[in-house]
């Protein structure tokens, strides 16, 4: 059972969530829907999860199930007020699509074959800017009207190998035509994103990465090692100026987390055949270790996360000089990103001083509620990059996924729930008795 780990649009201002999953039914009745307000520093508004039955030997109608969930994600009820922001006709469209293929996708696996009953879980959000907020100083004219530089888009990494459920998250399209990818990792249709950072230098999707510091699937990954969370992505783009860019850093600080990033360049030269090992150990030595051009980082890195990342960056590399799509091109920008990050107890409960009581104790021995972690989707197809960001091992044994998108180990994520409701790595919350 695959999830999409959620996807975000952007529509004329306003920011759709969407995600779905499935688990097995082990209880005899359905969940109750329900929503959860959210106020982040630059965005504000609700989650809605909204459940369904699918009986594989019912033959329950699909279309109507559809249907359904459209409509209780969708429109007023007498249960929720209405979105605050318009949903558009297009978008609902395209999510009644996705959800039937879903579906009968299950319907026809024939791995679930000995499973009767599935719990249809569908996640939406509508968000809006976030105007009163004291922490934002970002305002419509900011968003649209300052333009990203024209050489900054230029070296926009190109895609060609798009995955066949890819949606252009500012037109809605989902034509396989050319696309690019922001360094953030979102990938957008070529004139669209061109466009956009024509009017605005920021990512239109990566507003609310800085304030979810929840990446989506291509766009990097997130790491937990007691207590601590990196962050880790690299990308390649062709080389079209004399000189690398500097490398720099920047200061993240979250409602939740605070940290660095840390932006490392080099250059892969195909035609002059580059020690790979030579570039992947000055890429780790200016990313991890302290240098006279950085402060060293203020928690400590695990041995074992530098050398899975050495070894990842080497197969990246390795993977472009095989690649004959761009044999014709001589010379790449590599761009390493990497952040550390710890949980910010100034800000993290937003609570009054008098009210506040929640320390580090609260934040790990609140447990998940029992039924809440049975019910999580099992995973059987992990990615040949799968790496636990609990245990951080790559063993492809079996695994689980949150209902935030994240996989872990079975054992691993049913030990963390066992003491804590908060996804390790986005705090994402499961309900929980207490």
């Amino acid at each position: 059972m695959q999830s999409d780990s959620g996807s975000w649009y952007v529509d004329h201002g306003t920011w759709y969530y969407f995600d779905k999953w499935m688990a097995e039914l082990t209880q005899h009745q359905l969940p109750q829907d329900y929503e959860e307000h959210v106020h982040y520093p630059q965005l504000c508004g609700r989650f809605r999860y909204c459940h369904a039955l699918l009986d594989r030997y019912n033959d329950s109608d699909t279309i109507k199930l559809c249907n359904t969930l459209n409509e209780n994600l969708f429109e007023e009820t007498s249960e929720f007020a209405p979105w605050e922001h318009e949903v558009s006709e297009r978008f609902k469209v395209n999510r009644n699509s996705e959800i039937f293929n879903y579906i009968e996708s299950m319907r026809r696996d024939e791995g679930y074959k000995n499973i009767n009953k599935f719990l249809i879980v569908v996640k939406f959000g509508v968000f809006g800017i976030n105007y009163n907020s004291d922490d934002s100083e970002m305002d419509d004219e900011e968003i649209r009207f300052v333009p990203a530089s024209k050489s900054s888009i230029q070296v926009l990494e190109k895609v060609s190998d798009l995955d066949p459920e890819f949606e252009c998250a500012i037109c809605l399209g989902e034509e396989k035509k050319e696309a690019k990818r922001m360094p953030c990792g979102h990938t957008f249709h070529d004139q669209c994103i061109e466009q956009w950072l024509n009017q605005s230098h920021l990512c239109p999707l990566s507003l609310l990465i800085a304030i979810l510091l929840n990446m989506q699937r291509d766009s990097g990954s997130w790491y937990a090692h007691h207590g601590t969370w990196y962050y880790f992505h690299k990308w390649m783009v062709e080389l079209t100026q004399d000189q690398l860019p500097q490398d720099y850093e920047e200061q993240v600080h979250d409602p939740r987390l605070c940290g660095r990033l840390r932006y490392c360049h080099a250059l892969l030269d195909c035609s002059n055949e580059s020690d790979t090992i030579k570039l992947c150990n000055m890429l780790n030595e200016n990313l991890f270790e302290e240098s006279s051009e950085f402060a060293p980082w203020e928690h400590e890195v695990s041995e074992q996360f530098k050398v899975n990342r050495n070894r990842e960056i080497f197969n990246y590399i390795e993977s472009m000089r095989r690649d004959e799509r761009y044999k014709n091109i001589n010379k790449f920008l590599i761009v390493v990103k990497f952040g550390v990050f710890g949980i910010n107890y100034n800000s993290y409960f937003n609570y009054n001083s008098d009210d506040s009581e929640n320390d580090e104790e609260e934040i790990r021995f609140v447990p998940a509620s029992k039924s809440s972690i049975q019910v999580l989707e099992k995973v059987s197809d992990l990615g040949p990059e799968f790496e636990c960001a609990i245990c951080l091992g790559e063993e492809k044994k079996e695994a689980k996924r949150m209902p935030c998108g994240h996989t872990f180990h079975d054992q691993c994520i049913e030990q963390w729930l066992n003491q804590s409701h908060l996804c390790p790595l986005c705090r994402h919350t499961m309900p929980h008795d207490s």
